[in-house]
């Protein structure tokens, strides 16, 4: 035999190999969810924003929130993700619109991802924006899709976690292709739960990046709370929150 011949078997057998070896990746992965955390809130740096706010339940991002949403999307830009879905709430849809506008697609708002309504912190249901007030401020929303469930005021713990579970069962079930996330604290603690029945401690910081794959039909926890794509990460722990009383 021929080095010529050798050669070209030696190179038809490693397109074989990598034929195969992606096939079985493939095959492997079967779905990707992602998970983000809206940026910092205006509240969080300017704790007077709420005296004036007409909707002080609903705070939008600050500068550096925006500049988080921006950096984000940028670190997500070359990902293949086929659905986002995002909270009501104007900070996430903030930071939905930014990763929707920089990947060119639309995004759809699931009120199931709304932030946890408990008592203790909201005193009446946080007024949001009407579908149209929405599509006229974010253009990459996708104003034809209608959410699994509503929120409701007031909710438990515990409520909160069937309504996180009952939304994501739904989402993953009907929808073929990798989904990214958009949501709060309390909620993405709820979605690590259902998905791979453990609650992290402290809160993933804001406009980090969680990845879980469907790997052999059970979820696995690729990326954790990474945060090295921003270049000003947010520095709030759970002393934080505990000093707030608060649950964000």
């Amino acid at each position: 035999m021929t080095e010529q011949n050798v050669c070209r078997i030696r190179f038809f057998l490693d397109s074989f190999l990598i034929i195969i070896t992606g096939e079985m990746q493939l095959a492997e992965k079967e779905k990707n969810i992602w998970i983000v955390r809206h940026g910092l809130r205006v509240d969080f740096t300017d704790p007077d924003w709420v005296k004036t706010a007409e909707n002080p339940y609903n705070p939008p991002l600050d500068e550096k929130g925006i500049k988080q949403a921006e950096e984000t999307a940028v670190r997500l830009m070359s990902e293949q993700i086929d659905y986002i879905f995002t909270s009501p709430f104007l900070r996430t849809l903030q930071t939905a619109n930014a990763i929707a506008e920089k990947k060119g697609m639309k995004f759809n708002v699931e009120t199931g991802f709304s932030e946890w309504l408990k008592s203790d912190e909201f005193s009446y249901k946080p007024e949001l924006p009407s579908p149209d007030e929405m599509a006229e401020k974010f253009p990459f929303l996708n104003t034809s899709y209608e959410s699994v469930t509503p929120s409701a005021y007031p909710e438990s713990r515990n409520e909160l976690d069937k309504r996180t579970e009952k939304v994501l069962s739904e989402i993953i079930n009907k929808y073929n292709g990798n989904i990214l996330i958009i949501s709060h604290g309390s909620p993405i603690k709820s979605i690590y739960k259902s998905l791979i029945n453990v609650v992290p401690d402290d809160y993933q910081p804001m406009c980090s990046v969680s990845l879980f794959s469907l790997v052999s039909g059970e979820w696995k926890l690729e990326i954790n709370s990474d945060s090295s794509h921003l270049t000003l990460p947010d520095i709030t722990q759970r002393a934080f929150y505990l000093e707030k009383g608060s649950n964000y």
